[in-house]
């Protein structure tokens, strides 16, 4: 058997909706998730992927906007060179 060590999202509380939690990382090692029932495996699973999921958007928000301005800065360089080409 290996050990090895995990680190999860734990929802500690959630709201009157109960559609949100409080997430707070924590570091369980593999004897502490042998010891968890399958509801309660399912559960940290369910949060890692919601916590995955709230990344993704804003990171792919974040690159987009990194691309456009690389495109614009490329954009703008090809001017200059073409106005370089002109003078010589």
């Amino acid at each position: 058997m290996h050990n090895c060590s995990v680190t999860v999202c734990v929802c500690l509380r959630q709201n009157q909706a109960g559609c949100s939690c409080v997430v707070q990382w924590k570091h369980l090692e593999s004897w502490e998730l042998q010891g968890r029932s399958l509801q309660q495996l399912s559960s940290l699973r369910a949060s890692l992927q919601q916590e995955v999921h709230g990344m993704v958007n804003p990171l792919s928000s974040e690159l987009v906007a990194h691309l456009l301005v690389r495109d614009q800065l490329r954009t703008k360089q090809d001017a200059m060179l073409l106005d370089v080409g002109d003078l010589t």
